[in-house]
């Protein structure tokens, strides 16, 4: 983004690789006045120089930047770059593991229901109102658990009569 009152709401950023500049968000010019709410922005990366996270080159003023989570972007340190200091904190700002339903890779962005970013888990300041696009939309994450105790977990549920559960 280059001298634009651009506005960035609702997104999840994630995953995205550069092989040059910026992974997630780039914003130059002093003429520059974006508005930056309720964005999830993590495992994005650059290359080692650069910035994986938010690249912020333009009037620090003019920069609205609040109820974002922004967490986890490569090469390390990189979540803010730039003349935009480490917002955690700030403004509903946090920076903590989103909890995503699936795995990291597996395109599955939807938040468990203790994400942070999840509508009744988010800051004070940011009113109730999710971090991200994608809603809330599994009840805990089995993606990190294996075959095997997820079918020792559902044998334990299982009525004796009905029997074991076949793979």
């Amino acid at each position: 983004i280059h001298n634009s009152s651009t506005v960035i709401y609702g997104n999840t950023i994630v995953d995205n690789h550069a092989t040059v500049n910026s992974g997630a968000i780039k914003i130059l010019g002093d003429l520059s006045k974006p508005s930056i709410k309720y964005n999830l922005i993590c495992y994005n990366s650059a290359p080692e120089t650069h910035c994986g996270g938010i690249d912020y080159n333009g009037d620090i003023e003019n920069l609205i930047f609040e109820c974002n989570c922004v967490w986890s972007n490569f090469p390390a340190g990189s979540d803010y770059c730039g003349l935009l200091s480490n917002q955690t904190g700030i403004n509903g700002n946090i920076s903590t593991d989103p909890l995503f339903c699936g795995l990291q890779g597996s395109d599955n962005y939807y938040l468990q229901q203790l994400s942070p970013c999840a509508e009744v888990n988010v800051p004070l300041y940011c009113s109730g109102k999710r971090i991200g696009y994608y809603p809330v939309y599994c009840e805990t994450a089995n993606a990190n658990t294996s075959w095997g105790a997820l079918k020792s977990r559902l044998i334990q549920e299982e009525d004796v009569d009905k029997g074991p559960i076949q793979d």
